[in-house]
């Protein structure tokens, strides 16, 4: 699978262990976070909306977003039209994030989250596919509810 990660400072040592486990198990990463742990021109909306923009352009089918506690970059990469970005804090939402409403995205605080969990949440939440006819509702609902709100954008 060809997956966007990215981080900002925060969230750097994570992401290159995750990102390490994702290579170790023929995925291609797509990094467009902060590439050393010096720079400083990335940011969490940077990462969330770098990672997020790979997706919705088809350039990458999910995202991983690091920060400090998921919340920032989860918001930045939900601002992407076509991105449903989900911040986990275990295997078990990592896991149901996909099936239940459709993400794409997964966020993951690295102050929150070890290394080794970090990397079986994003084993989890890319081994998971969207079930046909479950949720259908809802899914339905939240992409109502952005439309709408992108039309009053407008």
């Amino acid at each position: 699978m060809r997956v966007a990660i990215a981080s900002e400072g925060s969230g750097f040592g994570l992401k290159e262990k995750v990102k390490q486990w994702l290579c170790r198990n023929g995925h291609e990463v797509l990094d467009v976070g902060r590439l050393c742990e010096d720079d400083e021109s990335i940011s969490y909306v940077d990462a969330g909306r770098n990672a997020a923009q790979m997706v919705a352009s088809g350039q990458a089918e999910r995202a991983i977003v690091i920060c400090g506690t998921g919340a920032g970059v989860s918001l930045a990469a939900n601002k992407v039209q076509g991105v449903c970005c989900v911040a986990c804090e275990s295997i078990y939402s990592a896991q149901r994030a996909v099936p239940v409403v459709n993400a794409n995205a997964m966020a993951i605080g690295a102050c929150i989250v070890a290394e080794d969990m970090a990397c079986e949440m994003v084993d989890a939440f890319i081994n998971s596919n969207f079930l046909d006819g479950f949720d259908d509702k809802e899914a339905e609902g939240l992409r109502k509810m952005q439309e709408s709100l992108r039309a009053m954008d407008k």
